[in-house]
């Protein structure tokens, strides 16, 4: 077990057909960086008093300048990809982030996200009720930008700049894994794309062994939510498309910065990578942090510990970790959620019932595609790292809800679905594993398709308008215990917050 890294690209011609068009990698990367730093500058320029912010931000950037010199010097490749395919992939990315936005149909969780949204265009940053006493706090990063938009023109266009901004930030993570892969054939490139939209657990199978068990009735939508209807369990992995339904802003960033982990694996970038992803979730980014060390302890046979240590103690590492650390742990723990951490609560004690449910679980929501690609990953600690904490994950609780579970996977799950990814372009000659892989993905894409068809049923069903979930309105005249899970979003008291007292405008 002397490797980490993806298998290395079969060494064939390429074969595509059409134009193509040659991205240099270093672009890509730095535009991947580009997307998750803007919005942490804007951050600290912004909710931070000035003499906060300005040595915070320069600190930050002169770590980011460093990286970018770093990857401009290391990285002389470049990505080979049909224009065709690239115009085409790049719409089809776009529509399919468009059927999550408030133009076409939003997920109950919106509610509080359209308040949390409009309150950002609304309000002087940091947003503060003056009239309730209580501060927003919240994993905000995926709304700054487009919250610029709704400053200066209204709600309706900063919701077009969130649609571009959460497409932008999916082609960047499609593109990183194109470069991680490197296609070589027209059809690579679409496969890529398919099973970026189609990846999740069979839910298929767990939806109608519970409905078999009379639990639950099979019906339409994608059905990931299937534990719940089995005497509450409630554990939960989440599809692309749901994760995308439903927590976009927790979700976009964590892929780029996971893609750009595979892409660019170098231990004085680790820091800088991991905690450029904390600002987005706290909880994705505990998820890619077991890669992060992980990795940096498999490179202690293949280098001396002190040159390790230098790389570690890197310029960009050391500026994100004096800069982004404290900002944001300060900002997390304003909010009282932040604080409860244990064992995820089941409704009964691990008995054989439960033994056989998470097993069921494990094995259609992961075990099933770690089983049919596992002989080629079984000298790569990547592959067993992620087997392990998709096993944990889902024990442990932080917060009030299951949201670790369902959230610190995101890494783990997107990791396996490259290797998916890389294994059905590798083998492409039909075999029983191929097909496997084939079927387990239909299985996937068809709950996709379900939810699809949930949502043009609702559209249809309001008149053919789109379905928006906007009852909240604004937290501004709110307080907590007012509605559920206030406790995500507001904080009452908060000039008692480190955070508010010391930092904060």
């Amino acid at each position: 077990m002397n490797t980490f890294a993806m298998p290395q690209p079969a060494d064939t011609e390429y074969q595509f057909k059409g134009k193509t068009v040659s991205i240099p990698m270093k672009y890509i990367i730095t535009a991947a960086y580009l997307y998750m730093v803007v919005p942490i500058v804007i951050f600290f320029m912004t909710w931070l008093r000035w003499y906060v912010s300005i040595p915070t931000t320069v600190i930050f950037l002169f770590g980011g300048w460093h990286l970018l010199k770093d990857i401009f010097k290391n990285f002389n490749a470049c990505l080979l990809i049909p224009i065709r395919e690239l115009i085409v992939t790049g719409f089809i990315i776009l529509v399919w982030v468009y059927t999550t936005t408030i133009f076409f149909y939003q997920t109950w969780d919106q509610h509080y996200r359209n308040a949390l949204f409009r309150d950002m265009c609304d309000y002087v940053w940091p947003v503060v009720y003056e009239q309730t006493g209580n501060a927003l706090v919240y994993y905000l990063m995926q709304w700054i930008v487009p919250a610029l938009f709704g400053k200066l023109a209204g709600f309706t266009v900063a919701n077009l700049a969130l649609w571009l901004w959460n497409s932008l930030g999916i082609i960047l993570a499609f593109l990183c894994i194109n470069a991680i892969i490197r296609p070589r054939k027209n059809i690579h490139v679409w496969i890529i794309l398919l099973v970026l939209i189609a990846w999740g657990g069979i839910n298929e199978f767990g939806y109608m062994w519970i409905d078999i068990l009379g639990q639950g009735g099979y019906g339409m939508g994608s059905g990931f939510g299937w534990p719940d209807m089995y005497y509450g369990y409630g554990y939960q992995y989440t599809p692309n498309d749901a994760l995308l339904a439903w927590v976009y802003n927790q979700t976009i960033a964590p892929w780029v910065g996971v893609a750009l982990f595979l892409l660019c694996r170098k231990a004085d970038h680790y820091a800088f990578l991991g905690l450029c992803i904390l600002p987005y979730g706290p909880i994705p980014f505990i998820g890619i942090v077991v890669f992060l060390v992980v990795d940096f302890f498999s490179k202690m046979g293949d280098c001396k510990k002190l040159k390790l240590l230098k790389k570690a103690l890197s310029i960009p590492n050391v500026c994100a970790s004096i800069s982004i650390f404290p900002v944001f742990l300060l900002f997390f723990r304003a909010n009282i959620s932040a604080q409860h951490i244990g064992f995820y609560p089941v409704p009964d004690p691990f008995g054989i019932k439960h033994i056989i449910f998470l097993c069921v679980f494990y094995f259609w929501e992961f075990g099933v595609y770690c089983f049919i690609i596992r002989k080629d990953y079984k000298q790569s600690i990547l592959f067993y790292t992620l087997i392990i904490s998709l096993i944990i994950i889902p024990h442990i609780q932080l917060g009030y809800g299951r949201d670790f579970g369902m959230r610190a996977s995101i890494p783990s799950l997107f990791i396996l679905m490259i290797l998916v990814m890389y294994y059905l372009i590798k083998h492409e000659r039909l075999s029983v594993a191929v097909i496997l892989l084939t079927v387990c993905l239909t299985l996937s894409g068809l709950g996709t398709v379900k939810d699809w068809a949930y949502k043009i049923k609702s559209i249809r069903a309001n008149n053919w308008s789109p379905v928006v979930a906007d009852d909240i309105g604004t937290f501004s005249n709110k307080q907590m215990g007012s509605f559920d899970w206030s406790e995500n979003f507001l904080v009452p008291n908060y000039q008692e917050t480190a955070f508010f007292k010391y930092i904060a405008k």
